[in-house]
């Protein structure tokens, strides 16, 4: 009797979803920023420096995402080609569909179908210049950096619409990439990435629209995940290396990140060049966390450990794309039930801010459980290399 054939290990980094979480965390601290930091002078206090590096800081959460992002599909992508010896590029189109597209094409068609309607009941101000076009077609990046030149953005169920285009256009081109170019030059792929993007960047020193918006200013990120990806399942060496850090020497890194985002919020509105080039080392501050929370054996802290992030880590695209629309409704029915209610010191500030974090996780559970789970259970009939069940 010949014995079962064994199942395909899965890969799984534990550590990943808390990771997101905290990435999200930062980007809805962006999006629903405290006016009290406003009222208050700011650089009375040397400690207030400390607050708004936390802020400017978390302004980097989508750069987090686009590294992360970069990293996994790389790892996954290399991981198949050494496996099977090939890449199919039709399933890997399919998986990317199935996680992406429901919940991205079911808020495109409420934006321009339900939205109009109910924004005449309750008074909304609705954005008017998100085209279509743009985002079905997930070019929306160039729509936000005219909307944004010419304007602002007004209430959309979009507003987060212009990032997942980015990524949408990398997953498209990744694949090709591994699938063309000749195993051995793979090493040298996403470094030129990263070279061409920063020249890119150097070139547009000035244009901070366009160097936030613009695919060319913003594949590096991507790239520098991917880098990272390629490297940690393809050399030993380097796993080894992660694996064997010490205590001391990760602590010295996460410090140095932190002295870097420090500095940098001193400086970023001084120099353009600085601009262009400043979120280079903001990408390897993240390449490494990822690296040290994925490989490290000696970390002083695991992720994982952390289940409340852990758990709400699989919900992260459902917040990404709902919780400014969490943040517009908390602040419609804080209005409705206390008529005049101002927003005038820190304390009224985070409970409204906690509030608007609950609705946006409401909304996003129950998007994912009645809706895109469906979705993710059919993912997984064309995976080649097995993930964390329903994950990225």
């Amino acid at each position: 009797m010949q014995p079962e054939p064994s199942k395909p290990e899965r890969v799984f980094f534990p550590n990943l979803d808390g990771l997101r979480f905290f990435a999200f965390l930062a980007v809805f601290i962006q999006h629903s920023n405290s006016t009290w930091v406003a009222k208050t002078d700011f650089y009375s206090h040397f400690w207030m420096r400390f607050v708004e590096m936390f802020f400017f800081s978390a302004g980097e959460g989508v750069s987090f995402f686009f590294v992360l992002s970069g990293f996994l599909i790389t790892y996954l992508i290399v991981k198949e080609k050494g496996d099977s010896g090939k890449i199919n590029v039709f399933y890997f189109y399919i998986r990317r569909s199935l996680r992406i597209w429901p919940l991205y094409f079911l808020l495109a068609l409420l934006e321009y179908t339900t939205l109009p309607t109910v924004a005449k009941y309750i008074h909304w101000d609705i954005a008017r210049d998100i085209h279509p076009l743009y985002v079905i077609t997930f070019l929306s990046n160039f729509n936000f950096l005219e909307i944004v030149r010419h304007g602002t953005v007004k209430y959309s169920l979009l507003g987060t619409s212009w990032s997942v285009a980015v990524e949408e256009q990398f997953y498209l081109i990744l694949p090709l990439l591994f699938y063309f170019i000749p195993q051995k030059a793979y090493k040298f792929m996403f470094p030129v990435i990263i070279i061409a993007c920063y020249a890119f960047r150097l070139a547009h020193a000035g244009d901070n629209l366009l160097l936030y918006f613009h695919t060319f200013s913003l594949f590096g990120d991507l790239a520098i995940g991917g880098l990272l990806g390629y490297y940690a399942y393809t050399s030993k060496p380097f796993v080894l290396w992660l694996k064997g850090l010490s205590k001391v020497a990760i602590m010295g890194t996460y410090i140095a990140g932190f002295l870097w985002f420090f500095y940098a919020t001193q400086v970023h509105h001084t120099s353009i060049y600085f601009t262009a080039l400043g979120r280079l080392f903001n990408c390897i501050v993240f390449a490494f966390v990822i690296a040290e929370q994925c490989f490290s054996e000696k970390s002083f802290f695991n992720m994982s450990n952390n289940r409340f992030a852990s758990k709400w880590g699989k919900y992260t695209y459902g917040l990404y794309l709902l919780h400014i629309t969490g943040i517009l409704l908390a602040s419609d029915i804080a209005g409705y039930c206390f008529p005049g209610l101002k927003m005038d010191n820190f304390f009224k500030e985070l409970v409204f801010r906690l509030f608007a974090l609950f609705v946006a996780m409401l909304i996003s559970y129950v998007s994912y459980e009645f809706y895109e789970k469906q979705f993710l259970k059919l993912k997984e009939r064309f995976a080649i290399i097995k993930t964390n069940k329903y994950s990225k």
